[in-house]
């Protein structure tokens, strides 16, 4: 939702820390991101976000279900596909 209503360009972003990775390391803490615009940092915070986080609208106490909680993402696994 995040994603689509700030206009984020999610190939863009993968394309981005692909390069990084690929000439730095996959390590963390990793630097990407110094030399980026507002713009563009606030689209790879949100693309990374919508990554790791699931939106979830309830009380401070509802116990989460089984079905929110996610393994961590890695790039890897998404450049093991082809766009069509």
């Amino acid at each position: 939702a995040f994603v689509r209503r700030y206009d984020v360009n999610e190939d863009q972003c993968t394309s981005l820390l692909l390069s990084y990775t690929n000439a730095h390391s996959h390590s963390y803490p990793m630097l990407i991101g110094e030399h980026f615009d507002e713009d563009m940092k606030n689209q790879m915070a949100l693309f990374l976000a919508q990554k790791y986080m699931v939106d979830f609208n309830s009380s401070h106490c509802t116990p989460l279900s089984p079905s929110l909680f996610r393994l961590p993402w890695d790039l890897a696994s998404d450049l093991d596909y082809v766009k069509v």
